[in-house]
C-alpha cells in the first residue's frame, strides 16, 4: 500500500473501526482470527462525553482558570493550524489546485448560500408590505386572493431558503475529497 493511500485512509477512519486482528492456531493446526477492539467501552464513552477539542480532562475549556484557559487555547490553535497545514500539503501533493477547490466548495459555496438566504429573507420581508399597499384586495383584505395562499408565500419562502441552505451545505461538505 502506498504512503499516499494509507494516509488518506487514516484520515477517514472512525474511532470505532480501529481494531486489531489477532491470528492464532487452534488445537488442530487451523488458523483463525479474532478481532480485538483497541479501545474499551469506557474510553469510548469518555471520548464521547469529553472530546479533547473542548475539554481538558473533564473540565470544559471555558471553566478553566484564566492562565490555563489561555494556554489551552494557544495549544488548540497550534494543533488545529498544524493539522490544517498538513492536510493542505497532502492535498497539494495530490493535485496543486485541490486546496483551492476544497476552499471553494467548503467556504465559498456555503457563504453564497448564506448570502442568498439573508437576501431573500430581507427582500421578501420588505416586499410584502409593498404588496399590501399596492394590491390591498389580494394581500390585505383577501377579496381576490385566498388568505391562506398569501400566508403560504411566506412559509414556502422560509422553507425554501432553509432547504437551499441545507443543500448548499451538503454539497460543500460531500464534495471535499
Amino acid at each position: 500500500m502506498s504512503a499516499k493511500s494509507s494516509t488518506s485512509q487514516d484520515l477517514r477512519q472512525p474511532l470505532l473501526s480501529q481494531n486489531t486482528y489477532d491470528t492464532r492456531n487452534d488445537s488442530h493446526g487451523q488458523r483463525y482470527g479474532t478481532i480485538r477492539p483497541q479501545h474499551s467501552a469506557e474510553s469510548l464513552l469518555h471520548a464521547t462525553l469529553y472530546p479533547d477539542d473542548v475539554y481538558k480532562g473533564t473540565t470544559y475549556w471555558a471553566d478553566l482558570p484564566a492562565k490555563e484557559r489561555s494556554t489551552w487555547i494557544s495549544h488548540q490553535t497550534r494543533a488545529i493550524t498544524h493539522r490544517e497545514l498538513v492536510r493542505v500539503r497532502q492535498m497539494f501533493k495530490v493535485n496543486p489546485l485541490k486546496p483551492l477547490k476544497s476552499y471553494w466548495r467548503s467556504y465559498a459555496v456555503s457563504g453564497v448560500g448564506f448570502f442568498i438566504e439573508g437576501y431573500v429573507l430581507f427582500s421578501v420581508g420588505n416586499i410584502m408590505p409593498l404588496f399590501k399597499s399596492v394590491w390591498p384586495e389580494c394581500w390585505k383584505n383577501h377579496i381576490v386572493c385566498d388568505g391562506q395562499m398569501v400566508k403560504a408565500i411566506k412559509y414556502l419562502e422560509i422553507l425554501g431558503v432553509g432547504l437551499l441552505a441545507n443543500i448548499s451545505a451538503d454539497v460543500s461538505l460531500t464534495n471535499v475529497r
